[in-house]
């Protein structure tokens, strides 16, 4: 009996700490709301074309503490290396990798380049390049989680 009261107590000063060292460090703090400059992470990306839809993957690493420079790479979502017959001697397409940076207006510019190749002569080579595509696009946000680009 005695060592739950005991603890009962220990519980109860330990919690009163917590609240105690939350409102001296936490008043006043500026917790702020996610912005719309928050583009660090994966987005999953749409692209209509006349022949299909892309779904990629993309992906923003910041590069600088401003958030004004970023990493970006492509995956492949749901489509497939071919791009709907366009090319079909292409059996993979790799990772699109390149750089997004903050533009004037507030946008972000992305340029990135990946390759699509056919299948290798034998495992121990690479296939041949059947195409190389340049990915660019100019997005702004319109919501804290959605861009148009």
């Amino acid at each position: 009996m005695m060592y739950t009261k005991r603890n009962l107590v220990i519980v109860s000063v330990t919690g009163l700490m917590a609240l105690l060292l939350l409102w001296v460090f936490g008043a006043g703090a500026d917790v702020g709301q996610p912005t719309a400059s928050a583009l660090e992470g994966s987005w999953i990306v749409t692209v209509p074309l006349p022949n299909g839809v892309i779904r990629t993957i993309w992906t923003a690493t910041g590069q600088d503490a401003e958030g004004t420079r970023y990493t970006s790479t492509a995956v492949e979502g749901r489509w497939t290396a071919s791009i709907f017959g366009m090319f079909p001697d292409a059996a993979t397409e790799t990772t699109h990798v390149g750089q997004t940076v903050l533009a004037a207006d507030g946008a972000y510019d992305t340029s990135m380049i990946g390759y699509g190749l056919a299948a290798p002569a034998s495992p121990e080579l690479l296939g041949e390049i059947v195409y190389i595509s340049v990915l660019t696009s100019h997005t702004t946000f319109t919501d804290d989680n959605t861009m148009e680009g």
